[in-house]
């Protein structure tokens, strides 16, 4: 008996380690009765308008944007900023779950930016604003761009320009 409560334990335990690990660095969002499409699309209109340097890679249910820079102060290395933007299934079909991930490549080390961050909040601000669900604009203060500078489009882009 106590063998089998030990192996449950250790089941349990490696399981939410193994997924739980993943699900720290990525914020989440429930919209009721909204096209993953249209949210996109948003996002989209935010990077295409601010620049060209972005890369925009969009399938069915996940949008991913990226900025490459170099920087060649005692080497030249390669630096990827990265927002992913998917699309969780639900049972419920009236309702859309988004997961967002953004994090910073530098080689192979990979830095997550916490889902609690300035950068998450002001990103779900943006949508919901462009939506219509919610009239408060969150503004970026002085020092956002140091904190992720794949995030300047949510700062740069006047509130007129996402009216619903």
């Amino acid at each position: 008996m106590k063998k089998h409560l030990y192996l449950l334990l250790l089941c349990l335990f490696l399981n939410v380690s193994l997924f739980s690990n993943d699900d720290l660095n990525v914020s989440a969002k429930i919209y009721q009765k909204i096209d993953e499409q249209k949210i996109f699309n948003i996002i989209k209109k935010i990077y295409r308008e601010e620049s060209t340097e972005y890369i925009i890679d969009t399938t069915w249910d996940k949008l991913h944007i990226m900025e490459r820079s170099t920087n060649a102060f005692l080497t030249i290395g390669m630096q990827v900023d990265n927002i992913i933007l998917s699309v969780v299934p639900t049972e419920d079909k009236n309702k859309t779950q988004m997961h967002l991930e953004i994090f910073t490549m530098i080689e192979d080390e990979k830095t997550l930016t916490p889902p609690d961050s300035l950068a998450h909040k002001i990103f779900w601000n943006r949508i919901d604003y462009a939506l219509g669900l919610d009239e408060n604009w969150l503004y970026c203060d002085k020092n956002f761009d140091s904190i992720l500078h794949v995030a300047y489009p949510y700062c740069d882009i006047k509130k007129d320009e996402l009216l619903p």
